[in-house]
């Protein structure tokens, strides 16, 4: 698994991304520096001023646009102070609060299922077309299928 490591404020964050990163290296992932190749990013965010958390949640919106199918774990100051928020954020799969920092790489091999298809990738209407779909088994339901999101199967068939 591909690991990419981000952050924004203090040095203490940054510090933070060095132990992350040699922690993840010892359970045999790499670390790139280039989101777009990586499967779980990981944010460590930013709250002293309103400008910081804007900033962060700006990053996290961006990351998720850049590597909409990479997993995003967001830790940090905003992350602790507005934990549901930073949880409502498109593509964020964790939230990890400065209490749990140092559990942070155990928590997100734990916390996240890399075979799992995220449950929002888009945003709701922007790519998601609904077309008439016709079971073709013998109880003849029809409903409406979002397609390309799902390929419902009739396991009686």
């Amino acid at each position: 698994m591909k690991v990419h490591l981000k952050t924004l404020g203090c040095r203490l964050n940054e510090a933070e991304l060095e132990t992350w990163a040699h922690e993840f290296e010892q359970y045999g992932h790499a670390i790139t520096t280039v989101n777009q190749q990586a499967d779980v990013v990981v944010i460590n965010s930013c709250a002293v001023t309103h400008d910081a958390a804007r900033k962060s949640r700006q990053l996290i919106r961006r990351i998720h646009r850049e590597n909409p199918s990479a997993k995003l774990v967001v830790s940090g100051c905003y992350a602790t102070l507005n934990p549901n928020e930073a949880a409502d954020i498109m593509g964020v799969d964790l939230v990890v609060s400065n209490q749990d920092k140092r559990q942070l790489v155990a928590k997100t091999l734990a916390g996240i299922d890399m075979t799992a298809m995220p449950a929002m990738s888009t945003e709701p209407g922007a790519s998601a077309l609904f077309t008439r779909g016709r079971q073709t088994c013998f109880r003849q339901s029809t409903r409406w299928l979002p397609l390309p999101l799902y390929v419902l199967y009739c396991h009686d068939c």
